[in-house]
């Protein structure tokens, strides 16, 4: 079947029709019809509430390239193009608001196979290269003047140097010329409102009337000392910036009274030292009291320090320090009440200190008569090296040991499978391969046989084993591969 698009409404509108000779077995078209030709006739119908049935009065045209004429029927060459015709659609056929499909048949002539043609009614104009006969767009080419812009540095063309962003040069602004900026990209603004309140000018151009109505969530007109001296006196004095900026200030009164204004001091009266109220001069008596009893108790960089007889001195504590001694003095008082005095003479020997105890006969002590320590072991060892070498022993009895480096070795693998990597993978053909000190992989030599329920006993050859670190791979498509690796011993 013939199928056409054409613009729904479409008027003087011309088709091409090809018309068959159903006594044609090779599907050849009919030659010679006319628009009278004997018992020819053509029926066009819309669909849906539409649909009908509706005669077309098929017209004569002069020659096949004719101004249109409605229902006219031309057949275009007889020779060259056999069975094509020239057809001219009534006005009524395309008519917009009739749906969107009209269907045509032609039929009823000798040897005439029935030919349809149906045409797609569609609300846009596809043979329209500007805006495919949308009206809602621009009637003109993109970028030039009516039509719509595109992306790009050209004329017409808006520049997209980011996603979500474009470039933007305002010229205007409400209809007021913007004027021409100091820093390119920098615009100049003069702000007017400050929420809607119009900013008072100020007393120098440029520069910003600040009156301040609260600082720190405090009403500037309970800080008395801002609305004494801010904007009057003016006694800060701010220098340096960032880390090194300093405030400098005039202190004027403290606790109500002046301070001295002929010297960069400020005197201090004490009223009270830890809650004790003082008086004249007790800060400086007790000072001076300090000054004259420390250098006298320095000597050689230590103080001397008398400690009473009834004074009890932790032992510990004279364990912990140097204490130093005249001669003949007892250290005895130091250690405490009923401590029997210690005697240190001039020298430093200590007297009056009986040992009762020895290294052979200390309550628990063990006499030492050959190692300087006691031994591993003992008494069961006959030498510290005898105790070594059976721990050694021990070691290698209870640890297991490496495989042996070129001599074959059995071990026991388990294989699960690749689709969820638990369940035991069975019945498989193992291909076992080997890596010798990180050379690459290659073909081995020994044996994988099932054993069951996903395990495999693996017999590696002694050239599988030929490296001091050897690495085993077992591979199957329906498993996960699994890698062996040991350290082997000489």
């Amino acid at each position: 079947m013939a199928k056409e698009s054409v613009l729904a409404g479409t008027t003087s509108h011309s088709v091409n029709v090809f018309i068959r000779d159903n006594s044609s077995t090779t599907g050849a078209g009919l030659a010679g019809l006319a628009f009278n030709t004997a018992n020819l006739i053509c029926y066009y119908t819309f669909t849906g509430t539409n649909a009908t049935s509706v005669a077309v009065s098929l017209a004569t045209l002069a020659a096949v390239n004719s101004a249109w004429s409605s229902g006219g029927f031309k057949e275009l060459d007889a020779t060259n193009m056999k069975g094509w015709y020239r057809f001219d659609i009534p006005n009524a056929d395309i008519a917009a608001s009739k749906g969107q499909t009209v269907s045509l048949l032609f039929s009823g002539a000798t040897n005439m196979a029935p030919s349809p043609l149906e045409i797609e009614l569609t609300a846009w104009n596809n043979q329209d290269a500007v805006r495919g006969g949308m009206t809602a767009l621009p009637n003109a080419a993109a970028e030039a003047a009516g039509g719509l812009y595109t992306r790009g540095t050209g004329a017409g063309q808006i520049n997209q140097d980011a996603n979500g962003r474009i470039d933007a040069n305002v010229k205007t602004w409400i209809g007021g010329t913007i004027p021409a900026v100091n820093v390119t990209g920098v615009p100049l603004v003069d702000a007017k409102y400050l929420l809607g309140t119009v900013f008072a000018t100020p007393a120098t151009a440029g520069v910003m009337d600040v009156n301040a109505k609260n600082i720190n969530n405090v009403s500037t007109s309970s800080v008395t000392v801002v609305n004494a001296n801010v904007g009057t006196t003016q006694p800060f004095n701010f220098t340096g910036t960032g880390a090194s900026a300093l405030v400098k200030g005039d202190t004027v009164d403290i606790a109500g009274a002046a301070v001295s204004t002929s010297t960069a001091q400020i005197g201090v009266n004490v009223v009270n030292v830890g809650g004790t109220a003082q008086t004249a001069g007790d800060i400086i008596g007790d000072t001076n009291d300090i000054q004259a009893r420390l250098p006298a108790a320095l000597s050689g960089g230590k103080m001397d320090s008398v400690v009473p007889d009834t004074q009890k001195v932790d032992v510990n504590t004279i364990k912990a320090q140097s204490v130093t001694c005249g001669a003949g003095v007892t250290v005895g008082a130091f250690v405490g009440q009923g401590t029997a005095a210690i005697g240190v003479n001039a020298s430093g020997h200590v007297s009056r200190v009986a040992l009762t105890d020895t290294l052979t006969t200390y309550t628990g002590n063990t006499p030492q008569t050959g190692d300087n320590f006691a031994r591993l072991g003992a008494p069961a060892g006959a030498s510290v090296s005898a105790d070594v070498a059976a721990v050694l022993s021990a070691v290698n009895t209870q640890l297991p040991s490496s495989p042996a480096k070129n001599t074959a070795f059995t071990y026991v693998i388990k294989m699960v499978l690749a689709s969820d990597h638990v369940t035991p993978a069975t019945g498989l053909t193992v291909v076992m391969t080997r890596s010798l000190d990180g050379a690459a992989f290659a073909a081995a030599t020994g044996t994988v046989t099932e054993i069951s329920t996903g395990h495999y006993k693996v017999v590696a050859s002694a050239a599988d084993m030929n490296g001091d670190m050897v690495t085993h791979r077992f591979a199957v498509a329906t498993a996960d591969d699994l890698t062996v690796e040991m350290m082997t011993v000489s």
